[in-house]
């Protein structure tokens, strides 16, 4: 039998409560008087549909509600997240945060598949692997922007680019935050989508920067699955995993590829700071990655690279909106034609009816629904 959509779904539930319990399939079995595995597998693999009195004794021998095999917004056991957080942040505080953002994201992707929305497969890779230089990763970023069409200050279309090109949504969401903790950004890989989240309140440069990293862990997934948790500290550090140090150099070469470095910068100034840094506040990067990046392109001195880092950075940018226009709007269509109650829709997102109101006003949408 050809599993069907929430055949596979219900499956991935069942396989991650299973991992979370330790139990082996054979272990399962015996739960559910099964002969042997091969019943477990094929429920875990979407082949084999669930009676309502599996579904109990699953509820009951896993220590998992009935819901949560059966929400349709869950992402439980298919999705999985890479963070990047603060090294004290606790790990506990991250995976109770998954589980609200895995909420978000399966409640965009239960919209689309509501409204129809066809979500067209990944069709760029990056050509990377661990064993790639730093150069190979700086070449596959320049060639990235021309490819793209991101233009001499790629900061300012990245964001519509990677959305509408490469069909990889991106949220700006209020995530944990803090004078000496915060989650900076993820992603969440799902079989038949990638989401990249970034958190909103930082400073613009380091979510622009941060928006660039998860992109390469995006274009090179499969080859290169990064860490669950990852540092967010800035930038290439000797101490970080492979994966994380091309990230990093992939990022600094896509916001500052060494074209627009070329057209902004004049060479007679190159010792000069003051000069460096309003090339940095133009195409919209910290004054540290500019420095790194001149640094390690050998432009500039180590002297010159200090005094550049330590300077301040630009914060003029107002906060983007909340999530993004291709999340609340659509989310806005289906309370609106009655498909979606916006009590369900306020207690996914994590927020009050109220709140609810807030978020459409943000986008200009009067709220469907009567307080």
């Amino acid at each position: 039998m050809e599993p069907t959509r929430l055949s596979r779904r219900i499956g991935y539930r069942v396989k991650f409560a299973r991992d979370s319990k330790g139990y082996s399939q054979e272990e399962l079995a015996g739960k559910l008087s099964f002969k042997d595995r091969q019943s477990v597998s094929d429920m875990e693999n979407g082949k084999r549909n669930i009676l309502p009195s599996e579904l109990e004794t699953l509820s009951r021998e896993l220590g998992y509600e009935m819901d949560f095999f059966l929400d349709p917004f869950a992402v439980s056991g298919e999705g999985s997240f890479s963070w990047r957080a603060s090294p004290d942040l606790d790990s506990t505080a991250v995976f109770d945060f998954e589980q609200r953002a895995g909420q978000w994201v399966g409640l965009m992707r239960w919209t689309q598949d509501t409204l129809g929305v066809t979500r067209n497969p990944l069709g760029y890779r990056l050509n990377l692997t661990t064993k790639s230089s730093f150069e190979d990763a700086v070449i596959a970023a320049e060639a990235l922007v021309t490819k793209l069409s991101l233009g001499n200050i790629p900061a300012e279309k990245l964001v519509g680019v990677i959305e509408n090109e490469l069909d990889i949504p991106v949220l700006f969401v209020d995530t944990i935050s803090g004078e000496a903790v915060s989650i900076s950004g993820a992603v969440c890989h799902l079989p038949e989508m990638q989401v990249i989240l970034v958190n909103r309140n930082e400073n613009h440069t380091r979510m622009y920067y941060d928006l660039a990293h998860e992109l390469f862990h995006v274009l090179t997934w499969s080859d290169m699955k990064p860490e669950h948790i990852e540092s967010d500290e800035l930038i290439l550090c000797n101490d970080k995993k492979r994966t994380e140090q091309l990230a990093d150099n992939f990022a600094a070469a896509l916001l500052m590829p060494e074209k627009t470095l070329d057209n902004l910068i004049d060479k007679r100034f190159l010792s000069d700071s003051e000069h460096l840094l309003q090339v940095a506040n133009k195409i919209h990067v910290s004054p540290s990655a500019l420095a790194w990046r001149l640094f390690n392109m050998k432009w500039i001195t180590e002297q010159t690279k200090d005094c550049l880092r330590a300077k301040p950075s630009n914060n003029t940018d107002q906060k983007p909106k909340r999530f993004s226009s291709g999340f609340v709007l659509p989310i806005h269509s289906v309370i609106a034609s009655g498909r979606l109650s916006a009590r369900k829709a306020a207690k996914v997102l994590g927020i009050s009816l109220p709140g609810l109101v807030d978020l459409f006003e943000e986008y200009g949408l009067s709220a469907p629904f009567e307080l």
